[in-house]
């Protein structure tokens, strides 16, 4: 609605996003966050000794609900949006279980290796623990990489959308930290592995490397809350392979109307076409006396080109066939003139691919 985060929770705005199909999933996951909690606290109540009241059905029961939040992201995400959508759903669902389990199992280990005390009650054996929470989460960062990599290509399709969209320079960071993540994560399991290969039996929890284990996971858990960031971001950028089809626009206000541009497709070697309409302030088309285009690759040192514009309409502007020769951000330069004494000159990037 392009207003400031203040007007968030204005009454029109929420029933605007409740009718939308970001909305519907995000209620559905409400309910589902209400339920799962019911059933939570109902099975972390129950003691050892009261274990055997546990209905059957409500382990299952669990494991749908939590099937189910993990499923509502893609729902409501990219992971529905491109070619053969079933499928990216059922990736996205998986890349988001795997996560859960390797982060999760993070924030399990950092409950005890936060402890300073080396005698700490809790776990009983933190070895077996941590050697079991590793070996779930070696599998789960496989799949982590297998679906990531499987949903890059979907969402990315090429090299040049990877280095040359938002969303595909985003991933990028967001695979340098994952990478940093893997290997530190490897450090730990090796850590853990040759400490399980000499520690003797019956196990001897003082000799447990807890305080480097501990650095290691807070550094680990530290990384994953910053994925987890990059992601936030990620998903409100429009997809690489989308981005990269889109025609370049661009808007500004200057001595009183508007100027709106559109260059399609914006590609080098091609023809291109330009659009360019001015309107007033009241949002009527405005014929100006001077409105010149130019370009200009300063890293290539090619241009000022010229773009030729013809008048096709009132406050219509346009040139057709006009070839940019190679990629790059291009300098594009109006120069706009309301009257025989305004005028103004305003520039901005034009990326070409």
């Amino acid at each position: 609605s392009a207003l400031p985060l203040t007007e968030a929770y204005r009454p029109s705005l929420i029933s605007d996003v409740l009718r939308s199909r970001f909305g519907e999933v995000e209620l559905f996951r409400l309910a589902l966050l209400a339920v799962m909690a019911y059933f939570l606290r109902k099975i972390t109540r129950l003691t050892e000794a009261r274990a055997e009241h546990r209905a059957p059905w409500e382990g299952p029961a669990v494991v749908v609900l939590g099937l189910g939040l993990l499923a509502t992201p893609g729902l409501a995400g990219h992971a529905a949006t491109g070619t053969n959508p079933a499928l990216g759903l059922v990736l996205d669902l998986a890349h988001m279980a795997a996560a859960a389990t390797w982060l999760g199992g993070l924030v399990l280990l950092a409950t005890f290796l936060l402890s300073k005390a080396p005698d700490s009650a809790w776990p009983p054996d933190p070895l077996a623990l941590t050697l079991r929470v590793s070996a779930v989460a070696f599998w789960a960062v496989v799949v982590v990489v297998a679906t990531g990599v499987v949903q890059s290509i979907r969402q990315v399709g090429s090299w040049n959308a990877l280095f040359h969209t938002s969303y595909g320079r985003t991933l990028v960071i967001k695979l340098c930290l994952v990478v940093a993540l893997v290997v530190i994560g490897a450090l730990s399991r090796r850590l853990i592995r040759r400490h399980a290969a000499t520690v003797p039996v019956p196990v001897d929890t003082s000799t447990f490397p807890r305080r480097r284990l501990r650095r290691t996971v807070l550094v680990e858990l530290g990384i994953a809350l910053l994925v987890v960031g990059i992601t936030g971001a990620l998903v409100n950028n429009v997809p690489a392979r989308q981005a990269v089809g889109q025609p370049f626009s661009y808007s500004f206000t200057s001595l009183g109307v508007q100027v709106n541009t559109i260059i399609d497709p914006a590609l080098a070697g091609r023809t291109n076409q330009v659009h360019v309409y001015v309107l007033s302030s009241l949002g009527t088309p405005r014929a100006v006396p001077q409105l010149d285009l130019s370009v200009s690759l300063s890293s290539q040192s090619i241009g000022p080109l010229s773009i030729p514009l013809v008048v096709s309409g009132p406050g219509h502007y346009s040139a057709d066939r006009f070839v940019l020769p190679v990629a790059g951000n291009w300098i594009l330069k109006f120069t706009v003139r309301t009257d025989a004494i305004d005028e103004q000159v305003v520039r901005t990037v034009l990326p070409v691919r």
